[in-house]
C-alpha cells in the first residue's frame, strides 16, 4: 500500500464514523453518540468532518457506542480510503 496523507486518513475515518452513525436503526445523532462515547459533541462533529486526529482509546469508545468492534470501524475507514473520495 502506498503512503496516504494524514488529511485523507482523517477524512476517511470521519466518513466511516458518519456512515455507521447514520446507518443505525434508530438513527443516532452526533450529540447522542458523543454522549455515549464520553466525548464533546463538537469534537465528534470535527471528527466526522476530518478536522481532528483521534486517539486509540477514543476510537474504541466510539466503536463501542456504535455497538461495533473497533476492527469493523477501521475496516470501513479502509474502504473509504480505497474509494478515495
Amino acid at each position: 500500500m502506498k503512503p496516504v496523507k494524514s488529511e485523507n486518513i482523517r477524512a476517511a475515518f470521519g466518513r466511516a464514523l458518519r456512515r455507521h452513525r447514520e446507518g443505525r436503526t434508530p438513527h443516532l445523532s452526533q450529540e447522542k453518540l458523543a454522549e455515549q462515547a464520553e466525548i464533546h459533541r463538537t469534537y465528534e462533529s470535527a471528527l466526522e468532518r476530518g478536522k481532528k486526529n483521534i486517539s486509540l482509546d477514543r476510537m474504541f469508545r466510539l466503536a463501542a457506542a456504535l455497538g461495533l468492534p473497533l476492527s469493523q470501524l477501521i475496516e470501513t475507514m479502509e474502504e473509504e480510503l480505497r474509494r478515495g473520495r
